[in-house]
Order: C-alpha cells, then structure tokens, then sequence
C-alpha cells in the first residue's frame, strides 16, 4: 500500500444532464473542489465504480433537480 502525502486540490465528478432511464446516457464530467479533511480521515482514490438501480431511477424520476 503506498501513501501520497500531496494535497490533492480537485476531483472529477460524474453527473446526469438531462432526466431519462438507463437509455439515457448522457452523462456530464467536471472537476470538483476536494473535500477538507480531518486529521483523523484519508481521501480514497476509486480506479473504477459501479452505478445500481437507484441511480437511473433517481434520474428517471427527476430527484436530481
């Protein structure tokens, strides 16, 4: 396991840009501001994530708004 001791100031962020089911894959990318952390927290970087049914439906049904 390594250890980055560099403060990392940005992350990417993966949103829904319109509403639709799972057909709709029009998905927007941005950079984000990083979250502070406490002393007591590490910052996880994810290589790969997985989305789950409540995540089209939230789109679907406009619950992003």
């Amino acid at each position: 396991m390594s250890v980055a001791n560099a403060a990392i100031s940005t992350t990417k962020a993966v949103f829904c840009t319109q509403k639709g089911g799972p057909e709709i894959r029009d998905l927007g990318q941005a950079a984000a501001q990083a979250p502070d952390l406490g002393e007591d927290e590490v910052l996880i970087r994810n290589v790969a994530v997985a989305s789950n049914p409540k995540d089209w439906k939230v789109a679907r049904w406009g619950m992003f708004e």
